[in-house]
């Protein structure tokens, strides 16, 4: 399983690297750990999923190193690990520490400064689609949206978002409607749908979810808060 780790130049799949290797760490040596991070990035590559695929990986590697007892702690490991807060992953082997995250202007209670549009096309057009999946996962299958509503509720609370932020997509999560008050960052809102649609891959298979996907988006695509933002750019 030994061969060199690549460089992942997107922020988004470098933390993504990082909590994997975090959660390889509580079973695994740091060289094991990292050798078995570079199986991880080249299954990354050709299936591009986050979250699919954790149980076959984890197997492969208990088996690899014998540690087949400790599978399902692995598991847990690597679901927790990528939802949690970046400041609580251990950095990988010769990392050097990312700066500050760079934030847009903000007022000290965290919303857009007088002056600024709260309302943004981006965080139109996501409402809209979220709350679709959400509908559409509800009718899939029995109490399977309260679950993805728990999973993305996780997930928002452990991104690196301002209170604002996470507040207004809870709201969305939680209440079916939100009043934005803070902008989101280029990508932020693509980081949670691409949770969201790795979760559905999962729970409903790939077929199943992204005919849901494709549904979704054609029919918010007709709608103006579609036709303002190109929803393509959440996936």
């Amino acid at each position: 399983m030994h061969m060199k780790t690549e460089t992942i130049a997107n922020p988004d799949l470098l933390r993504q690297k990082r909590a994997v290797h975090h959660a390889l760490c509580t079973v695994l040596s740091e060289q094991e750990a990292e050798n078995a991070l570079s199986v991880w990035e080249e299954n990354f590559s050709s299936s591009g999923s986050i979250f699919g695929g954790v149980n076959q990986f984890a197997r492969e590697v208990c088996v690899t190193f014998d540690k087949s007892s400790r599978q399902r702690e692995l598991v847990h490991a690597m679901n927790r690990a990528l939802l949690t807060k970046d400041a609580d992953l251990r950095p990988l082997p010769n990392e050097n520490p990312n700066p500050a995250i760079e934030t847009a202007p903000t007022a000290a209670n965290g919303a857009i400064p007088t002056g600024e549009q709260a309302v943004t096309a981006e965080f139109q057009a996501f409402q809209l689609l979220l709350l679709l999946l959400l509908t559409e996962i509800d009718k899939s299958q029995p109490g399977l949206g309260a679950d993805c509503r728990e999973f993305l509720s996780n997930a928002v609370e452990n991104l690196p978002w301002s209170p604002a932020q996470q507040e207004q997509v809870m709201n969305l999560l939680h209440r079916g409607s939100a009043t934005q008050t803070r902008a989101h960052r280029p990508g932020q809102l693509k980081t949670l749908m691409r949770h969201l649609t790795a979760w559905m891959k999962e729970k409903l298979g790939s077929e199943t979810a992204l005919l849901i996907v494709r549904q979704a988006v054609s029919q918010i695509g007709k709608t103006d808060a579609g036709i303002n933002y190109s929803l393509k750019q959440f996936f």
